[in-house]
């Protein structure tokens, strides 16, 4: 599992690559506070997901909010069919980080 923060032009072509597998499930979190033109605060849930399209982006016709809205990346492998990944591993040494 990974859970990663950022603007999507930035962080989906890297989340969507296939080698990666990944599941993606995007949670926009308005910044505190904020309060929609009118006064009222957003109706939407902030627990809800937003649907992305095949491409891995938002649907042409979502509308944001809060354009200095927080972008949340909760990502799944995906299980192959074998149940196997066959993906190489490689272990972190201290000389990486």
């Amino acid at each position: 599992m990974l859970i990663t923060y950022g603007d999507p032009k930035v962080r989906m072509p890297h989340l969507s690559r296939p080698v990666y597998n990944w599941k993606i499930i995007l949670h926009i979190i308005p910044r505190p506070g904020f309060k929609r033109p009118g006064g009222d605060s957003s109706p939407s849930t902030h627990l809800e997901p937003v649907p992305l399209t095949e491409q891995g982006l938002l649907p042409a016709d979502f509308v944001m909010e809060d354009p200095d809205s927080h972008f949340i990346y909760v990502c799944k492998k995906v299980v192959e069919a074998s149940g196997v990944c066959d993906i190489p591993t490689y272990p972190l040494t201290a000389d990486v980080l």
